[in-house]
């Protein structure tokens, strides 16, 4: 009888050990997959920072893109506005600016692009700075305009429907404005950070 109680309680001691083991286990491979992911979260954090502190050309470029990609999601409400609008030369006047914009695009891309010389990156900066000229001229005029068509409203010139379209595309060319303003700026210090940010090592 002793005999038998004491293997009882050698394999229940030993079932315990392993239930003990089995448990450290499971958490150990789960503290090491959590580190593992960790890591590899870290790494890809700093290859990205270390790939856009040496092209930092890339954040202006983003910058551009979204105010295309703004300008053409809101053409809806501007050409909305532009078949109410008394300006005749409205609807020329929006597609004049989303090809600009577009085209902005384009010759940003090859500002900032590897194997482009010198003198064509020159060329094409004066291209873009021309294009997102050209957008606000246009959109400041079709801003003062709408902004005029609003105020004789109530004379009878522009129902009130009109007036909600002209105030819609007004906003959203008061803002594209900003953004253009914005896409310039950090196109323009770009060039001047670049040489500061390849010196930093993390």
């Amino acid at each position: 009888m002793a005999e038998e109680k004491k293997t009882t309680s050698v394999v229940s001691e030993e079932s315990d050990v392993s239930e003990i083991d089995y448990t450290s286990l499971a958490s150990s491979s789960s503290d090491e997959e959590s580190k593992i992911t960790t890591n590899k979260f870290l790494l890809s954090l700093r290859r990205n920072l270390i790939s856009l502190k040496n092209h930092v050309s890339t954040i202006p470029f983003l910058m551009v893109i979204a105010t295309m990609v703004f300008v053409t999601f809101s053409s809806h409400a501007n050409n909305q506005a532009a078949s109410v609008s008394l300006e005749s030369a409205s609807g020329i006047l929006l597609f004049c600016d989303t090809l600009a914009a577009i085209l902005s695009v384009l010759c940003y891309l090859n500002v900032q692009g590897k194997h482009t010389e010198k003198k064509k990156v020159i060329m094409f900066s004066v291209f873009f700075y021309v294009l997102m000229v050209v957008q606000l001229v246009i959109e400041y005029h079709l801003v003062h305009e709408y902004t005029v068509e609003m105020q004789v409203a109530n004379g009878g010139v522009t129902s009130m429907t009109g007036v909600a379209f002209l105030t819609d595309s007004r906003r959203l060319f008061r803002i594209h404005i900003v953004l253009i303003y914005i896409s310039m700026a950090l196109a323009a210090i770009a060039p001047i950070v670049q040489p500061f940010t390849k010196k930093i090592h993390f």
